[in-house]
């Protein structure tokens, strides 16, 4: 009897699922594949929990490169022998209603705004859903928007802009803590 073959991108995907669980074990994430003539992915969702950089950062060197629009190739950029590895990585975090609504909430407290939230269900999962409406002005519904996208669940950097009298060295300690978000960008909004 022969053995069952694995291809390389599920073997990628299997790597992924131990290293999430590992590094994130709070969090429920989908790892799925796909292959096709121009080659194969690896899709991984999650809703809430870590921010997509992190995410991007600890499973990168799965992906064997990269592809650039402007010359319409594919570089094998990030080729590794030691682990298996798949030619695209998606990754993609989703927020549920309740984040959605927590953002929004600071986000009209600390900045005066008056953001709604709007409710669907979501096409694939048929999972409920939550986005800040877009009826708001765009600098406000932007503000809001970047804010959800770089804070975690476990985080929240919307409360330090509550403290004004930060030193340059708290801001920085705080943005490097948020992943590198930008307070002094939301600032300007308000």
């Amino acid at each position: 009897m022969t053995a069952k073959y694995t291809s390389p991108h599920a073997a990628a995907a299997k790597m992924i699922r131990q290293d999430l669980k590992r590094h994130f074990p709070n969090t429920k994430f989908r790892v799925t594949t796909k292959s096709y003539s121009g080659g194969d992915h690896v899709r991984i969702r999650w809703t809430d929990g870590p921010t997509d950089k992190q995410v991007s950062a600890l499973v990168s060197r799965y992906e064997y490169g990269h592809f650039d629009g402007m010359d319409d190739m594919y570089h094998y950029s990030n080729r590794r022998d030691d682990i298996p590895q798949t030619k695209y990585l998606f990754t993609e975090r989703r927020h549920s209603p309740a984040e959605v609504e927590r953002v929004v909430s600071e986000v009209n407290k600390t900045y005066g705004y008056n953001l709604t939230v709007a409710y669907s269900t979501d096409w694939e999962t048929d999972e409920p859903t939550a986005y800040i409406e877009r009826t708001c002005p765009h600098e406000q519904c932007r503000t809001a928007n970047l804010i959800l996208q770089e804070t975690s669940y476990e985080r929240d950097a919307i409360r330090f802009q509550q403290q004004p009298d930060l030193s340059a060295e708290e801001l920085e300690s705080l943005q490097n803590r948020f992943g590198g978000i930008d307070l002094q960008r939301y600032e300007n909004h308000a």
